[in-house]
């Protein structure tokens, strides 16, 4: 924990301190130097204790309102990261033009990022591709797939009518199959609770596939066991099963239409070190 503060404290204070021996050092009195450098390091250990938080809670509520510290501060951080990049050039060419867009990738960094939090995770796009497969049933020629995934339902918090109009667009596409490929949660299995009648409505003739996500699995959560570990992960599978998917663990499914037929095929997550390789195809 220690050593992870340490380099938190170093990487986040680097653009603070080019700010602070840039602009702060000759420019202001002692008073206004030892401020910005408290507030610069204050940031820097709030973002590290409650990303501790956001790992460590066993409450979706308290997981949340840590998130949205953490990410407030992260903003900060790149437009700060964001100024400095651009602001070097100016130690070798002087241009005005290189000043005002230093700010203005700050402010722009800065928006877009809380844009991203605030509003961009309700945002839910809809692309339609045409497959062109020679090995395809002739029976299956047109068969359509409604494919979603990274819900990450505890950044949704309080929001289950967002979630709900969701199943409405997925729902009004009239899919022959809906396959979700991972991410339901993002550390703990109870951020899906609410959620769960809003999923069960999610219809599709032949049925809904499930694969879990590297989120799924819980491993970014800092457990007390691993026992405690392995009842959250089979908590989060048996709330998949209940919002009425067809969890697939290294397994498959075949569907028939008219005497042709199609495998379904889940595999586990697979990641390179230190991301979990649970993944079997054979």
């Amino acid at each position: 924990m220690y050593s992870r503060f340490f380099y938190l404290l170093i990487v986040g204070l680097l653009p603070d301190l080019y700010i602070f021996f840039r602009y702060v050092w000759k420019r202001c009195q002692w008073r206004t130097q030892v401020l910005y450098l408290m507030f610069a390091a204050m940031c820097v250990v709030l973002l590290g204790l409650m990303f501790d938080v956001y790992q460590t809670s066993e409450s979706v509520a308290t997981m949340y309102g840590a998130s949205m510290v953490v990410n407030a501060l992260i903003a900060i951080f790149i437009a700060k990261l964001l100024f400095n990049v651009v602001d070097i050039w100016t130690l070798f060419f002087q241009s005005t033009m290189l000043k005002k867009t230093a700010f203005g990738l700050a402010a722009a960094g800065f928006l877009t990022y809380s844009y991203g939090v605030v509003f961009g995770r309700f945002n839910m796009s809809a692309k339609r591709i045409t497959v062109e497969n020679n090995t395809l049933p002739d029976k299956f020629d047109g068969y359509k797939i409604v494919q979603i995934s990274d819900f990450h339902l505890g950044s949704l918090y309080g929001s289950e009518s967002t979630v709900a109009e969701w199943v409405e667009m997925i729902n009004a596409e009239n899919p022959d199959m809906i396959c979700f490929t991972g991410d339901f949660v993002s550390i703990l299995s109870d951020e899906m609770t609410p959620f769960v009648s809003t999923l069960q409505k999610l219809k599709a003739k032949d049925g809904k596939f499930a694969i879990l996500g590297n989120h799924d699995y819980g491993d970014y959560h800092k457990w007390h066991s691993d026992a405690e570990h392995t009842v959250d992960l089979n908590r989060t599978k048996s709330l998949i099963r209940e919002a009425g998917f067809d969890l697939l663990l290294n397994e498959n499914r075949t569907v028939a239409k008219e005497g042709d037929t199609i495998s379904i095929v889940g595999v586990e997550n697979w990641g390179r070190p230190p991301f979990p390789q649970y993944c079997d195809l054979k």
